[in-house]
């Protein structure tokens, strides 16, 4: 199973306003909407406005593909962003994405050489946050179609690079949750799984599952 774990970065989110109307809670505390600053106002008033929040993410984690079809490329350094909107008033939106993993290893076969096996995802589909009463935590389940491209290319001390490549539709899956720390950032951890990929590469069946 590929799994891929993630530190979310560099994010931004348009929240879900919930004003109150009399600008003071039950038993005159002052409301969380009093203590914005006029720019934080302004964000929210545009969210409100245009009816959907989402956010904007860069990730960064790594891939572990099946040891038996991948060694010594099992384990690679994943680097991909992603973004999700969803109505102000619903837990339901959508999300896409493009992720990419890679890793590099000299003298696999003969010395000094170089090889590099990458894989490649363009994905979307819908994902579901859980209605917490803390706005600042938002866990979330996501899951959709797709489309995988792996490639393993050689390069040999003396004499031009050689390259297998194929492609293939797949479904995705994967948890998580998100944190804001202010500021419109937040910061995140997310675990997914590719699902059905069939592969042929240098004439082995494989997938990036």
């Amino acid at each position: 199973t590929t799994t891929a774990l993630a530190l979310a970065a560099c994010a931004t989110y348009a929240p879900v306003v919930r004003p109150d109307p009399g600008g003071l809670a039950e038993g005159g505390a002052i409301t969380p909407a009093d203590t914005t600053s006029p720019s934080e106002s302004i964000a929210a008033d545009q969210a409100r406005d245009s009816g959907w929040g989402g956010s904007a993410v860069v990730l960064i984690g790594y891939r572990q593909l099946d040891e038996t079809d991948w060694q010594p490329f099992d384990d690679q350094l994943a680097l991909g962003v992603e973004a999700e909107f969803h109505p102000d008033d619903s837990p339901f939106g959508i999300e896409f994405g493009l992720a990419g993993s890679v890793k590099i290893k000299s003298d696999v076969v003969v010395a000094g050489d170089e090889w590099t096996a990458a894989v490649g995802e363009l994905y979307a589909g819908p994902r579901f946050t859980l209605p917490l009463d803390n706005d600042a935590i938002r866990p979330y389940l996501g899951a959709g179609i797709s489309y995988a491209h792996a490639e393993i290319e050689a390069t040999p001390p003396f004499g031009p690079s050689i390259s297998e490549d194929d492609g293939s539709v797949a479904g995705y899956v994967h948890v998580g949750s998100q944190f804001a720390v202010g500021n419109g950032m937040i910061v995140g951890v997310d675990a997914r799984w590719l699902l059905g990929s069939d592969l042929t590469i240098a004439g082995f069946d494989t997938d990036v599952d």
